[in-house]
């Protein structure tokens, strides 16, 4: 016989080193890529002189907030859920805002939603600085 529970939890084990995975690479790669280009003179020139720097920085700079975002949202979620189960404190399980992020205890398609636009945000970008357009009147001749 299956034990449910048991494959439950090992499948949510997965997930959840998964998600720390992909957050912690999010992360990485939102702050590491621009430390580059701040510490870098020919990465910063290269930057300034595509028609587009604007966009990417922008994009870098939402696809790294919503990370923090989501990764702020999930800790407080987590921390109401553990908290309310089996009603361990019962005049908290009362307060509205405790309830509300409660039920986002299973919304995993808010966290889809942000890792696609983080993803897309950061891919967007890598495109730009890959083949973007370069502005000729930025670029000093060797």
């Amino acid at each position: 016989m299956v034990d449910h529970e048991k494959f439950r939890k090992e499948n949510f084990n997965l997930y959840n080193d998964y998600n720390k995975a992909l957050r912690a690479w999010f992360v990485a790669f939102g702050v590491g890529l621009p430390v580059v280009y701040i510490s870098s003179i020919e990465a910063r020139d290269y930057l300034g002189s595509l028609v587009s720097h604007e966009l990417v920085i922008t994009f870098f700079v939402l696809a790294m907030c919503m990370q923090i975002i989501i990764a702020f949202m999930n800790k407080y979620v987590s921390w109401c859920a553990y908290r309310t189960e089996g009603n361990l404190v019962n005049n908290i399980t009362t307060s509205k805002l405790i309830l509300w992020a409660k039920s986002w205890e299973n919304a995993i398609w808010l966290d889809f939603l942000i890792d696609v636009l983080s993803l897309t945000f950061f891919g967007v970008s890598i495109f730009i600085l890959l083949f973007g357009d370069v502005n000729p009147v930025n670029v000093t001749s060797p």
